[in-house]
């Protein structure tokens, strides 16, 4: 009925975790599918693939999934409620049963219960992600989501592809925009997960290491490109397209004082 894909790069005891967790699940309908770049011995199913590209990875496991429902679910997440997975079917099946629709949990970082993703207004002119920091309702509809892990019946998934030129950074807001263009309409439950990211440096936050920060931008051009109205796009190209490159050099210049000094 189920089919929950992970997306990981090699085993880590972050994967064993989220395994653990859906062992756990009083919901016992479901396949587990671990799309890795390289294959490691596990009592789940391993696909190895050679791309690095998560939009790829993505792609991949919605054109192979044979079950009614998906879970796209990213690796470094806990899921510590034992009804979850029955608890976010359910939200679904409440949910207008004739509307095109896809769910995200409620992403907590780490143990707490400081909220990264429930729901997002993206604004083209300032190039923000604005996070909603309260929860009183039990799921609602939001215009695009930012997001680690996605739930929804797949024929819907299989509507639109992610951009396999956009990925990494803004692949998410990239595909649910795409979704929204097709009339599905998005909602955030508020069913919750824990985000177990890493600690990150000033670099990797700003993303300005390596070629990152390039990424960031092309992916942000292309984005803008395929989604932005005519005002929108003037607004971009003229203004925060170059405002963005200096923010870029004014961090950079910070991230190397910083390298120089640890």
């Amino acid at each position: 009925m189920l089919t929950v894909a992970i997306f990981t790069r090699w085993e880590n005891q972050k994967i064993v975790n989220l395994i653990k967790d859906l062992d756990n699940q009083s919901f016992k309908d479901f396949e587990v599918k671990i799309y890795s770049d390289t294959f490691f011995e596990n009592n789940k199913q391993i696909i190895a693939t050679e791309e690095k590209n998560i939009s790829q990875k993505r792609n991949l496991a919605i054109s192979e999934c044979k079950t009614k429902f998906l879970f796209l679910l990213d690796d470094d997440n806990r899921i510590y409620d034992k009804d979850f997975l029955n608890k976010l079917i359910k939200t679904c099946e409440n949910i207008d049963y004739d509307e095109k629709k896809i769910i995200s949990p409620t992403i907590y970082w780490r143990d707490t219960k400081n909220i990264q993703s429930a729901g997002i207004k993206f604004c083209y002119l300032l190039g923000k992600v604005i996070v909603n920091k309260k929860i009183k309702w039990d799921y609602r509809e939001t215009k695009w989501m930012w997001w680690n892990s996605l739930f929804g019946e797949i024929e819907i998934f299989k509507l639109v592809k992610f951009d396999e030129e956009i990925w990494f950074i803004r692949e998410d807001i990239d595909y649910c925009y795409s979704l929204k263009e097709k009339w599905v309409k998005i909602f955030v439950s508020k069913i919750w997960i824990n985000h177990m990211e890493r600690d990150k440096n000033i670099a990797e936050k700003s993303f300005v290491y390596g070629d990152i920060f390039k990424r960031k931008i092309k992916n942000r051009n292309i984005f803008v490109s395929k989604h932005g109205n005519i005002f929108q796009k003037i607004i971009y190209w003229a203004i925060w397209y170059n405002l963005g490159i200096i923010y870029w050099k004014i961090l950079r210049k910070k991230s190397r004082k910083i390298k120089k000094n640890l």
